[in-house]
């Protein structure tokens, strides 16, 4: 199954596709789209960043096109030290009063062993990675982790120390409710269009 991954504001209720920056609004390839429904996973709890997952459905679909593609999901965990890419508009300083970046910023994580991330969290749907050089922060949250050009991660949460880990819900794990519910969203608006 193939989805788009696009960036989403949870601040408004839109979702940007096809442009890396948030304040130039002329350019060709931007496509915009309001939410309109979202589906959380049954699962979901921000105690324990688990199943930090949600399926939105948007007013108009998206046209694929050269800045607008959609990504296969991993239907397994990616591999431990295997490299990935994490982006997201989030801040880029550790202030007290983040902004986020106007330009759309990606980074390099290494997935670290599901054993030693569970050292200090204890869900076993997350995905962590390391990063020496930087971590995701405010205003990344929800940002895919993408291995090997698949989507396989969504950032959930992430450590502004020293250690800079990421905590990614694990799409693999939840696979079969990503692609049923990311289905039934697809009918549902397809139906609305009709009536």
């Amino acid at each position: 199954m193939e989805l788009t991954t696009l960036a989403m504001s949870s601040l408004q209720k839109w979702i940007i596709a096809g442009d890396i920056s948030l304040i130039e609004t002329d350019s060709k390839t931007r496509q915009t789209r309001e939410i309109v429904g979202s589906v959380v996973h049954p699962y979901f709890s921000n105690v324990e960043y688990s199943y930090d997952l949600a399926i939105a459905t948007v007013n108009d679909p998206f046209l694929f096109t050269v800045s607008v593609q959609k990504i296969t999901l991993c239907e397994n965990p990616p591999a431990v030290d295997l490299v990935c890419t994490n982006a997201g508009w989030g801040a880029t300083k550790l202030t007290s009063r983040p902004t986020p970046s106007p330009y759309l910023m990606f980074h390099y994580v290494k997935i670290i062993d599901h054993y030693d991330c569970r050292k200090k969290f204890f869900e076993p749907d997350l995905i962590c990675t390391f990063s020496k050089k930087s971590v995701a922060y405010k205003g990344d949250s929800g940002g895919p982790l993408i291995c090997k050009g698949k989507l396989c991660g969504v950032l959930s949460a992430y450590q502004q120390d020293y250690e800079k880990i990421n905590l990614f819900a694990n799409v693999a794990r939840s696979y079969k409710w990503i692609t049923t519910n990311g289905t039934q969203g697809c009918v549902r608006y397809l139906i609305q269009k009709i009536l």
